[in-house]
């Protein structure tokens, strides 16, 4: 766990991004221009999230005590016949609304 950085390299640009976005969207707020700061401002966020993200995969709550019994992303998934049925609710049903 937390090894995934030391693996593949390039997994460093998730928390580059999450620090050079928030750093320009505060630039750029001091210079009064909205849109390019908000625009940094959501990559500094998708950067900050997918370094979470990258850093634990494939867990989603680790066990501190045993990392055997750790919650990981396969354990958490459904089936692919129950997501097969919500697949099908979601095109029937989200329309109508």
């Amino acid at each position: 766990m937390l090894n995934n950085y030391s693996v593949h390299h390039w997994l460093i640009a998730a928390p580059v991004l999450g620090v050079a976005g928030s750093a320009f969207a505060s630039l750029l707020a001091a210079r009064r221009a909205p849109r390019t700061a908000f625009a940094a401002s959501a990559i500094g966020v998708a950067g900050i999230i997918a370094t979470a993200g990258v850093s634990l995969f494939p867990f989603l709550v680790p066990s501190s005590t045993h990392p055997a019994a750790s919650l990981t992303v396969w354990d958490a998934s459904s089936s692919r016949l129950t997501l097969f049925i919500m697949l099908l609710a979601v095109v029937v049903f989200l329309p109508s609304c």
